[in-house]
């Protein structure tokens, strides 16, 4: 295969990276080995956890016992206030997609994480 067709070193220099983007994949891979590292020691731990305080909180929202208002919530994150479940990961989505060196940098760093005995 002749690597000079595929014009690797002109699409090299065309990416142009300022230090505060460096700063930024820096920062979302370092956030992701955390997380990973977490996630390896910690699985069963941290799901379980989450799964009986959503149940907890669900249950006692439909027993009128906690009110939440994840509008409120929804407005805090930067989110629109009348989003579905199904808008919300869609817009996920989407700045994923926008920004894809920073969710590369943190999938990246996630499974260096992860991987790390």
């Amino acid at each position: 295969m002749n690597l000079d067709k595929l014009n690797i070193a002109e699409k090299v220099s065309n990416v142009k990276f300022s230090l505060s983007d460096v700063h930024s994949y820096i920062t979302f891979l370092g956030i992701g080995v955390i997380i990973g590292f977490i996630s390896r020691r910690y699985f069963r731990f941290l799901t379980s956890g989450l799964l009986v305080a959503i149940l907890l909180i669900k249950a006692l929202e439909y027993q009128h016992v906690l009110k939440i208002d994840w509008d409120l919530i929804n407005s805090t994150l930067g989110f629109r206030a009348d989003l579905s479940l199904e808008s919300w990961a869609l817009e996920i989505y989407a700045w994923a997609k926008s920004n894809i060196y920073l969710t590369a940098a943190g999938f990246i760093g996630f499974f260096i994480g992860y991987r790390a005995e």
